[in-house]
């Protein structure tokens, strides 16, 4: 008896030894566990930081980029954004033996009132101009039909560039006439600007011009050279009464976006005219002493 209840005990003191190894073991491996866990969490929040500063520092930068391109396009639009809008007018005749239409531009919406009226009577004024080129006893004693109308190639708050065509047809005359003729409006001034007073007509841009190639209306892939039809001195003299509306004249100039276009008169078969355009940044060296906003204009084009 006394030898089963030391086995007895034995076995007891087997187990609960075996019960506190396992218990210790578990317990062990628990806080492993969460040990594990924790560092987990701790990796999981360092993770979220970085990507919460990656964001904001992506939002920085989206915000930089924004902000430089909004400077960017009000520049741009400080310079091309007009101040005004352009408006129909036109001029009409049908009395006797003339039957007349022109249009011409008129502008509204500019601050000074004053500027705007006197702006207006320009154009018209320039517009109708081309009524002198019929003024002779011979144009009166026919019947003339007269077609005018025009196109703007820049409008911002410094230039207004007025481009005009159409036919002007006498009844005895062999065909009608084409014409083409252009005002230039330094908005700022309310005056007409022209090419003499807009260049240096010095030695150097004569030459250049004397030896340009202009590209013809209708036969864009031939050029028109000034030297081979006229002298040094006619050339000169040509553009120095440009863009005046009369008989004597045909050189024309406009603006455009990039560039600043004079217009020469041309054989029929090239279309009567011929073109150069003169890059602004190219333009730069023959400015004259035209007012400053109308320098900020051509040379902020790079």
């Amino acid at each position: 008896m006394k030898n089963k209840i030391v086995k007895l005990t034995s076995i007891l003191i087997v187990i609960t030894y075996l019960t506190s190894c396992t218990n210790k073991s578990m317990i062990s491996q628990s806080n492993k566990v969460l040990d594990e866990d924790n560092e987990m969490d701790d990796t999981i929040a360092i993770d979220i930081d970085d990507e919460e500063e990656s964001n904001n520092s992506g939002i920085q930068k989206s915000e930089n980029i924004n902000k430089n391109s909004e400077d960017k396009q009000e520049k741009i639009d400080d310079i091309k954004g007009t101040e005004y809008k352009v408006m129909d007018g036109t001029y009409i005749e049908e009395v006797d033996n003339r039957n007349i239409n022109i249009k011409f531009p008129q502008i509204t919406g500019l601050v000074d009132e004053d500027n705007e009226k006197e702006i207006n009577s320009l154009l018209k004024a320039e517009a109708l101009k081309v009524l002198s080129y019929y003024e002779d006893d011979y144009s009166k004693e026919q019947h003339l039909n007269l077609d005018i109308k025009y196109s703007i190639s820049l409008s911002n708050k410094y230039i207004l560039s007025v481009q005009y065509f159409g036919l002007g047809e006498l009844e005895k005359a062999p065909r009608p006439h084409k014409l083409f003729y252009t005002t230039n409006i330094d908005i700022n001034l309310g005056k007409k600007l022209r090419l003499v007073e807009l260049l240096n007509l010095d030695k150097e841009l004569a030459n250049m011009l004397f030896n340009a190639e202009f590209t013809p209306i209708a036969a864009p892939e031939e050029t028109y050279v000034l030297k081979e039809d006229n002298t040094y001195e006619e050339v000169k003299a040509s553009f120095i009464s440009a863009d005046n509306v009369d008989k004597t004249n045909s050189v024309f100039t406009f603006f455009t976006d990039e560039s600043f276009v004079i217009s020469v008169p041309a054989l029929d078969a090239l279309g009567g005219s011929a073109e150069l355009k003169i890059k602004y940044q190219d333009l730069t060296k023959y400015l004259s002493d035209v007012n400053n906003e109308i320098k900020e204009f051509v040379t902020s084009y790079k």
